[in-house]
Parts: structure tokens; sequence; C-alpha cells
């Protein structure tokens, strides 16, 4: 499996995901690979801010 380290999250941010993990009863890893999945799940589709414009169109 792929590892992800984060180094430069902010003190706040880990105890939050410190409390939702034991809130839910996960380990941190646990939480934190649910979150990403749950974020995941909804295709996002991503448009020119300008839709006739495409690179190349000059």
């Amino acid at each position: 499996m792929t590892q992800i380290i984060l180094e430069k999250l902010k003190p706040f941010v880990i105890d939050r995901l410190k409390m939702l993990a034991q809130k839910n009863n996960r380990s941190l890893e646990e939480e934190i690979t649910a979150i990403v999945e749950q974020a995941l799940e909804t295709e996002v589709e991503i448009k020119p801010k300008y839709e006739g414009w495409q690179p190349g169109f000059f």
C-alpha cells in the first residue's frame, strides 16, 4: 500500500482528526482514510472558466 506523509498539518487539524477518530471508534489512520474515501466518492468535473476557450485556440 502507498504511504502518504503529511508533515505540515496544523496542530488544531491533528487534534480535530484525533477527536473525530475517537468519536467514530477508529484509529487516526482509519479516520483519515474514511475522510479521503468519502471526499472522492463524488466525481468532480473540472470545467474551463471560459467555456469557449481552449488551449491553442489562437
